[in-house]
């Protein structure tokens, strides 16, 4: 049995992480309220009355293949690190993820619940030592991949901005910014968010599987998944687009998604929601588009991503039938 002790810190954790699951819902709300603004609802209505739902069922579409992707890059580097599992479970159980991670607050909810899951059943021999820590490194390097590849993109696309959009000093700053601040507050959320200094912590976790991870061929795989990942990203903010007769250029769409997807993983917003539509709109603003339209694609754009991982439930019911 746990002492009161135990039991009161651990009542005052869950108290701390309902208090910042509500701040977030409501910065959240705050955010969308301003994206708000820059809406024409009359527009917006009636492209969603017009919506074509083919472009919306190639979109969800390419929500599943991301799905399936983020599932394989798991996969694999959990059996670098030791700790693998059926690739077709691990394909379910980050469906399921991904879309906890959605509806919970917090953004690493789905990630936690994954974690425990593989764990539950991870199939280990008995000279595997710490199974448990290798799960939980296989999730940071998981997560660790995919914005490696993220950042890459958006510091590669920089330029791009200076070169094919006339900025002002304002907007340069905006643009030059909003990476700067999405590091600044990923930073800060690392550092309050664990017991001890992130350099110790980074340390473990390169001693414990980063190192086999990130060898010269484990990371040709797994950045190879995540930078397929960034374009399927693109391609189902461009069919999402379509469906509501917006036509966004190629260089404008390279432009614009990775930095929004770069914003949307703050972990001071829920889900992203609300400052995906926010920064939506300024970036088409700053590419000589209408804002309204840029908010209204990236509404769409998390329903339709929302909507795409429903499927996850189904790994709940898989993994019953397999217990039974």
């Amino acid at each position: 049995m746990s002492s009161p002790a135990g039991r009161a810190r651990r009542g005052d954790f869950l108290r701390g992480r309902r208090a910042v699951g509500w701040l977030q819902l409501a910065a959240s709300a705050a955010a969308l309220s301003f994206a708000l603004l820059w809406f024409d609802l009359g527009g917006l209505r009636a492209r969603l009355a017009d919506v074509r739902a083919p472009w919306l069922a190639l979109g969800a579409l390419g929500v599943s293949l991301q799905i399936v992707l983020m599932g394989t890059r798991w996969w694999y580097l959990a059996r670098r690190l030791g700790v693998g599992l059926p690739y077709r479970r691990a394909v379910a159980e980050y469906g399921l993820s991904t879309l906890l991670n959605q509806v919970l607050p917090g953004g690493i909810a789905g990630d936690a619940v994954r974690g425990v899951r593989h764990h539950r059943g991870v199939d280990v021999d008995a000279t595997l030592h710490r199974a448990g820590t290798r799960v939980v490194v296989t999730l940071v390097l998981d997560r660790l991949s995919g914005q490696l590849a993220l950042w890459a993109v958006v510091l590669a696309t920089l330029p791009a901005w200076w070169r094919t959009v006339p900025l002002t000093p304002s907007a340069r700053a905006l643009v030059l910014g909003l990476p700067l601040a999405t590091g600044l507050a990923l930073g800060a959320g690392w550092v309050l968010t664990r017991g001890r200094p992130w350099r110790e912590a980074a340390r473990q976790v390169w001693e414990r599987g980063g190192r086999a991870a990130f060898s010269l061929g484990s990371s040709g795989v797994h950045l190879g998944l995540s930078l397929l990942l960034i374009g399927l990203h693109l391609l189902v903010f461009w069919a999402v687009a379509r469906s509501m007769h917006l036509v966004i250029e190629p260089s404008a769409l390279l432009r614009i998604v990775p930095l929004l997807l770069l914003v949307s993983s703050l972990p001071a917003f829920f889900a992203g929601w609300g400052v995906r539509e926010a920064t939506a709109a300024a970036l088409f603003q700053l590419s000589q588009l209408r804002a309204s339209d840029g908010a209204s694609v990236s509404l769409v754009f998390g329903v339709v991503s929302l909507l795409g991982s429903v499927p996850g439930l189904l790994a709940i019911v898989s993994r019953r039938r397999a217990t039974a």
